[in-house]
């Protein structure tokens, strides 16, 4: 009886005494709600508890080959379970967050618009759908959908992830300043929250307060330590404070976390380049170049470009070379 809650015993309690009053009086009042409830409480406490530990074994495969980096499978997986839950928006979000991570980015908007439409008041659900749009240069699309949650109520509770959202696009469009400042905003509404402040680390790097970034980044690896993305900001900071040691390490974490994210081969061919193990940073830059041309980010690509030539140059090797 541990999982439920206060409000759960208060309503069986009630259901009790509306059976009890139905059964000894007979009155139809009583009566017609002994049975609504009743039927109610029977699908809130047993049907669905039923159903959930039915598709319990199929979710918790699909996990495991998610965190395994078996994407195919645990999509497979996913499929099976809402084939059997068409109307359970956790499925659709797990489904969704492996498609994200893959860059099957329309897959994983189509999942994340269906768990939207099952829980339209869920706020988080247009986060996850803005990053599937930046992932389809939508940007406009994304914009929108923000923009929206923000304007209902600028300082209310939703508004929170409407900010985190927008200011998301303005890192995918290069507006720096405004990303940084909607950051800002969704840090007052909700301090000291770990995606906030991965979201600051990065704003931070990018217009060149180093010290900011290095502050928000460890925040976030105090909230969450176990999460990759913060390391990257840190080894970022790191390096922008000539701390080249440090910047790698953290790099290193951030690489051995997500493999497939061009940032951080990025930062750390910066890196190699800072402390002159040349042959490792021109690795490192065409490793990420090559990652950003995959996901068609051609406005990341400006930021390898200078260095990359430095690198080729320093070695010797063709300027025009484009491998």
């Amino acid at each position: 009886m541990g999982r439920y809650r206060f409000t759960d015993y208060v309503f069986l309690g009630s259901l009790a005494y509306i059976s009890f009053v139905a059964l000894t009086t007979g009155h139809p009042i009583p009566v017609l709600l002994m049975v609504g409830l009743g039927a109610w409480a029977a699908r809130q406490y047993v049907w669905l508890p039923a159903r959930q530990r039915q598709i319990q074994p199929l979710v918790n495969k699909a996990q495991a080959a998610r965190d395994v980096g078996n994407a195919k499978e645990a999509v497979k997986l996913y499929n099976q379970a809402i084939a059997q839950q068409p109307k359970n928006p956790g499925l659709y979000v797990e489904s969704g967050q492996v498609k994200l991570a893959e860059k099957a980015y329309g897959e994983a908007l189509a999942d994340f618009k269906q768990a939207s439409r099952l829980t339209p008041q869920n706020p988080a659900m247009h986060l996850m759908a803005t990053t599937a749009h930046c992932g389809l240069k939508e940007y406009q699309k994304a914009l929108t959908i923000n923009n929206e949650i923000i304007n209902a109520n600028p300082n209310g509770p939703q508004a929170f992830m409407g900010y985190l959202g927008r200011g998301t696009v303005f890192i995918y469009l290069r507006k720096f300043d405004r990303a940084l400042g909607d950051f800002l905003q969704a840090d007052k509404l909700k301090p000291d929250f770990f995606l906030t402040q991965c979201c600051l680390a990065e704003a931070f790097c990018y217009i060149g307060e180093f010290g900011k970034g290095l502050a928000s980044a460890e925040r976030a690896i105090d909230l969450m330590p176990s999460w990759g993305t913060p390391y990257l900001w840190r080894g970022w900071a790191k390096y922008g404070l000539g701390r080249y040691e440090e910047g790698l390490k953290d790099c290193n974490t951030a690489i051995q976390q997500d493999p497939k994210f061009g940032k951080s081969y990025q930062i750390r061919g910066l890196v190699h380049r800072a402390i002159g193990q040349l042959e490792l940073a021109l690795k490192d830059l065409e490793r990420a170049l090559k990652l950003y041309r995959k996901e068609g980010l051609e406005q990341f690509e400006a930021e390898i470009t200078e260095p990359l030539a430095e690198v080729r140059q320093a070695l010797g090797q063709d300027l025009t070379s484009t491998e």
